[in-house]
This record gives structure tokens, sequence and C-alpha cells, in this order.
């Protein structure tokens, strides 16, 4: 048995991934916690920030203040020495600390691509498996409400990024911070220290803590038992494994044939992963038909042969699912993963009304969570006056 990794998603990003065989790498900023993009400011980055000030209201005492005329710059006196306000205790801060992080927010963009996954969701090959309580709610968080999939990865198969296996996510009640040093500006600028020069970036101590940082989340997070790929885009960027993909903005996608004549179009790192580092397909319990049969449509295709389907059901007692392996024919539509799929979505017609009398008898009209029909037989609608 190999030891996976999961990612779940929406069923159009599931078969999107196995189409193009690629997964996006995320920027720092763009991920679902705010927390990950902003380090901990304590009492001590506040104490170590007014020193900081202090030096460049030293170094700038005395200096003389010039003023600009018609005829030249004429002196006006000298600079008098600023007195620093005492620091106040973060406990009663409201927001100041982003004022600081701006220059870390353009590092982490500049730097850091993160590619998370869960673990430990099933053995890949096993015939059954059952969910663990806290491992259920991946799926309403990530799956589109249970409407999505899951992929299994090998991770020895594709580039983890800058180690090997990746980074398991540590939960800590104390927030990751950045050394108080990090925010120096005057003692860099007037200390007269020269500035260390590291054979890698790897080497330099405040990289080393921006990764450490970015593997850092609250207990709250806990029941996903989070993997991270972190990759460093510097060098990432430069392998043949990185694309960056360009899209529409919404407005052009039905107006404009490519991404070339959109002004506003925007952009998505993805790494590609081989067909073989695809170990399986997880189906959520309420996935519709329709979109159930274009994912094992990609399935038929010869390089993904080797993946496994398993569709879910829910336990009849308890709050957990029940992941079973499917070994009917894949290429015909009685593959049990459509039928299950298809029972549920005929079901959840019947229940909202979504029932009409069609040419060939009594047909229905499935619909996603959130959506009830009020014409139940899809009429045409109009263009409007």
């Amino acid at each position: 048995m190999m030891t996976a990794v999961f990612k779940f998603c929406s069923a159009a990003g599931g078969a999107a991934i196995l189409r193009h065989q690629s997964l996006f790498i995320s920027s720092p900023l763009d991920l679902n916690d705010p927390f990950e993009m902003r380090p901990a400011w304590t009492d001590a980055h506040e104490e170590r920030h007014r020193e900081d000030r202090e030096l460049r209201n030293k170094m700038m005492a005395g200096s003389p203040i010039l003023l600009a005329t018609e005829s030249g710059l004429k002196p006006m006196g000298r600079m008098h020495r600023l007195e620093e306000e005492p620091t106040i205790p973060v406990d009663s801060h409201r927001g100041i600390a982003d004022r600081h992080n701006g220059e870390v927010f353009r590092l982490l963009h500049e730097r850091f691509r993160v590619l998370s996954f869960a673990t430990g969701i099933l053995e890949i090959g096993k015939s059954h498996a059952e969910s663990t309580e806290e491992s259920t709610l991946l799926w309403s968080h990530y799956a589109d409400s249970f409407q999505g999939v899951c992929l299994a990865f090998d991770p020895t198969q594709f580039e983890n990024g800058i180690k090997d296996g990746g980074f398991p996510v540590t939960y800590s009640p104390s927030r990751e911070g950045l050394p108080p040093d990090f925010y120096d500006v005057y003692r860099r600028a007037f200390a007269g220290s020269p500035t260390a020069h590291y054979a890698s970036p790897s080497e330099d101590p405040h990289w080393q803590a921006m990764v450490r940082f970015l593997t850092q989340k609250s207990p709250a997070w806990q029941y996903e038992q989070e993997l991270r790929m972190i990759y460093d885009l510097a060098d990432t960027s430069k392998r043949d494994k990185f694309d960056r993909r360009l899209t529409p903005c919404e407005r052009c996608k039905s107006q404009q044939p490519t991404v070339d004549q959109c002004p506003n179009s925007t952009y998505r790192d993805v790494i590609s992963v081989p067909p073989s580092a695809i170990s399986a397909v997880i189906f959520g319990t309420d996935v519709g038909a329709k979109e159930t049969a274009e994912i094992l449509r990609l399935l038929e295709m010869p390089e993904l042969s080797h993946v496994l389907i398993y569709w879910s059901s829910l336990h009849s007692e308890h709050y957990v699912l029940q992941y079973n392996l499917d070994t009917s024919q894949r290429e015909d539509e009685q593959n049990y993963s459509m039928h299950m799929q298809r029972l549920m979505e005929k079901q959840i017609a019947m229940a909202k009304g979504h029932m009409f009398m069609g040419p060939q008898g009594l047909k229905y009209r499935p619909s996603k969570k959130g959506i009830c029909f009020a014409q139940p037989d899809g009429g045409k609608c109009g263009t409007g006056a």
C-alpha cells in the first residue's frame, strides 16, 4: 500500500486536474485563512521597532535643514533630536500590525507558492474504508458541500518543492512570527554592518523563518491533517514542470477568443503532475450524474487506466463516510458509481418537485444544492423587452 496525499475539489476542478494533469500552486496571499499571510507581531517586535526608530532619530539629530529657493538651497538650521513615544502593549492594538507587514506580503507573494493536501483519508487499494468524523468536514469545506471529488496522489511521482515529502503542518496555539530584526529599516541603513550574503536563499535565517511561518496554523484547523508542498518561485519557475496559466476575465470569456485580447486577464501558477502520480478518484456523495460522467470519461484515457474509483455512501448510523472501491467496468453506463449518483440525483429531484412529463414519460431535472426550479421542465427563457 502506498502513502497517498489527497486533494479535495469541486467536480469541475477535479475534471480540470485530470484533463490538464496539473495542480494550482497558490500565493500565500490567496490562502483561505488570513492569518497565513500575517505573522505574529509581539511586544518584542514593538520594542525592537521603537529601538529602530530611535536609531533613526539619533542619526538624523543635528542634520542640516535646507530650504529650496529660487536662488538655490539655503540652510534653515539643524534637525532637533526627536523622541519616540513609549511602546503600547500589543493587546491594545487594533489593526496596527498590518502597517508593518507590507514588505512581508510582497516577499511572500514574490518568493513562495503553496500546495496543500489532506492526509490519512484512506489506504489506496482497500476495497472499503471509513472516514473519521473530523475528515468528513473536508468534503463540506473543500469539495463543494459533498458535490465534489477527492483525488489521491502519489507524492513521489511529482515535484514536491523545497522538501521531498512536503511539510506536515504544525498546529500550535501560539502564532508563528518572523524574527523582530526582520523589520529593521534604519539599523540596516545606518548601523554600518555589511549585508549578509548566502550561497543559496535557504541559508538565509529570514528565508527559513518565512518557511516555518508557512507551515504553522491554528489548532482550529487540526482536523485537516494538512501536508504542504512549499515552492520557492525563483527556482520552480525555471523548471519545465512549471507554467503560468493565463485566463481571460469573466466578461471576455464569452466575447474574445484569446487571452491576449483581454486587458484584464488573470493568471494561476501550476505544476504538472504525470498520470502515474494520480492514484484514485473518490466521488462525493452528492456529485451530479453529469459531472460523474465527465470524470469517468476522462478516466477512460489509456494513461489513466490505473486510477482506482471509489464511490461514497453515508454510514447508516454514524457521522462517517464509507468509501467503496468500484470494480465495475467504467466505460459501461452501468458503472456502479454512475448508478449511485443517478439514484441520488433522481431522489433529490423528486423531493424538490423537479419532475415533469416528457415525450418519453416521466423525467427529472437535476439541480445543485441551493437551486429550486420554479419551472421544473426547463422551459425556454424569454429574451426580455
